[in-house]
């Protein structure tokens, strides 16, 4: 099972980080590009929006730039939970589960990274079971 929940931890750790970082990303091409989008559209549809003015666009644009920055920076560190969750699981296999289940967390609240939220879920659960040992009186080799 350490085995298992390192590689899903790893996967979704790196996935997520990458996710965030495009997050990141759009956000910051949507600041550059919204009042432009915006302004044509206005103009183009008539006079129903004349109201709107280069304040208004840019306020607007600061929002959408927050909401990007704030979501795709809780999915970064959601990622870097996971991989240092990976990291770490063979040493001390609790705080790799805590690590990974509190980077599923951080991505369950979006849509962007949900395999991510699946596989560090199941990599956390994985890093917090008892891997069952051959001297086990309950394991068995054959079932005879």
């Amino acid at each position: 099972m350490r085995k298992s929940s390192m590689v899903l931890g790893l996967i979704g750790g790196i996935l997520a980080v990458l996710i965030g970082l495009l997050i990141i990303a759009g956000g910051a091409f949507f600041t550059e590009m919204f009042p432009t989008m915006m302004e044509s559209e206005i103009y183009s549809a008539g006079s129903d929006f004349e109201d709107f003015s280069s304040a208004d666009m840019d306020m607007m644009s600061s929002v959408f730039t927050v909401f990007f920055t704030a979501f795709g920076a809780a999915i970064l560190i959601a990622g870097i939970l996971g991989v240092i969750g990976a990291a770490v699981v063979n040493k001390n296999n609790v705080l790799a589960g805590v690590l990974m289940l509190l980077g599923a967390a951080f991505t369950f609240f979006t849509v962007y990274a949900f395999i991510s939220f699946i596989l560090l879920l199941l990599g956390g659960i994985f890093a917090l079971t008892r891997e069952k040992s051959p001297n086990d009186p309950t394991f068995s080799k054959d079932f005879e």
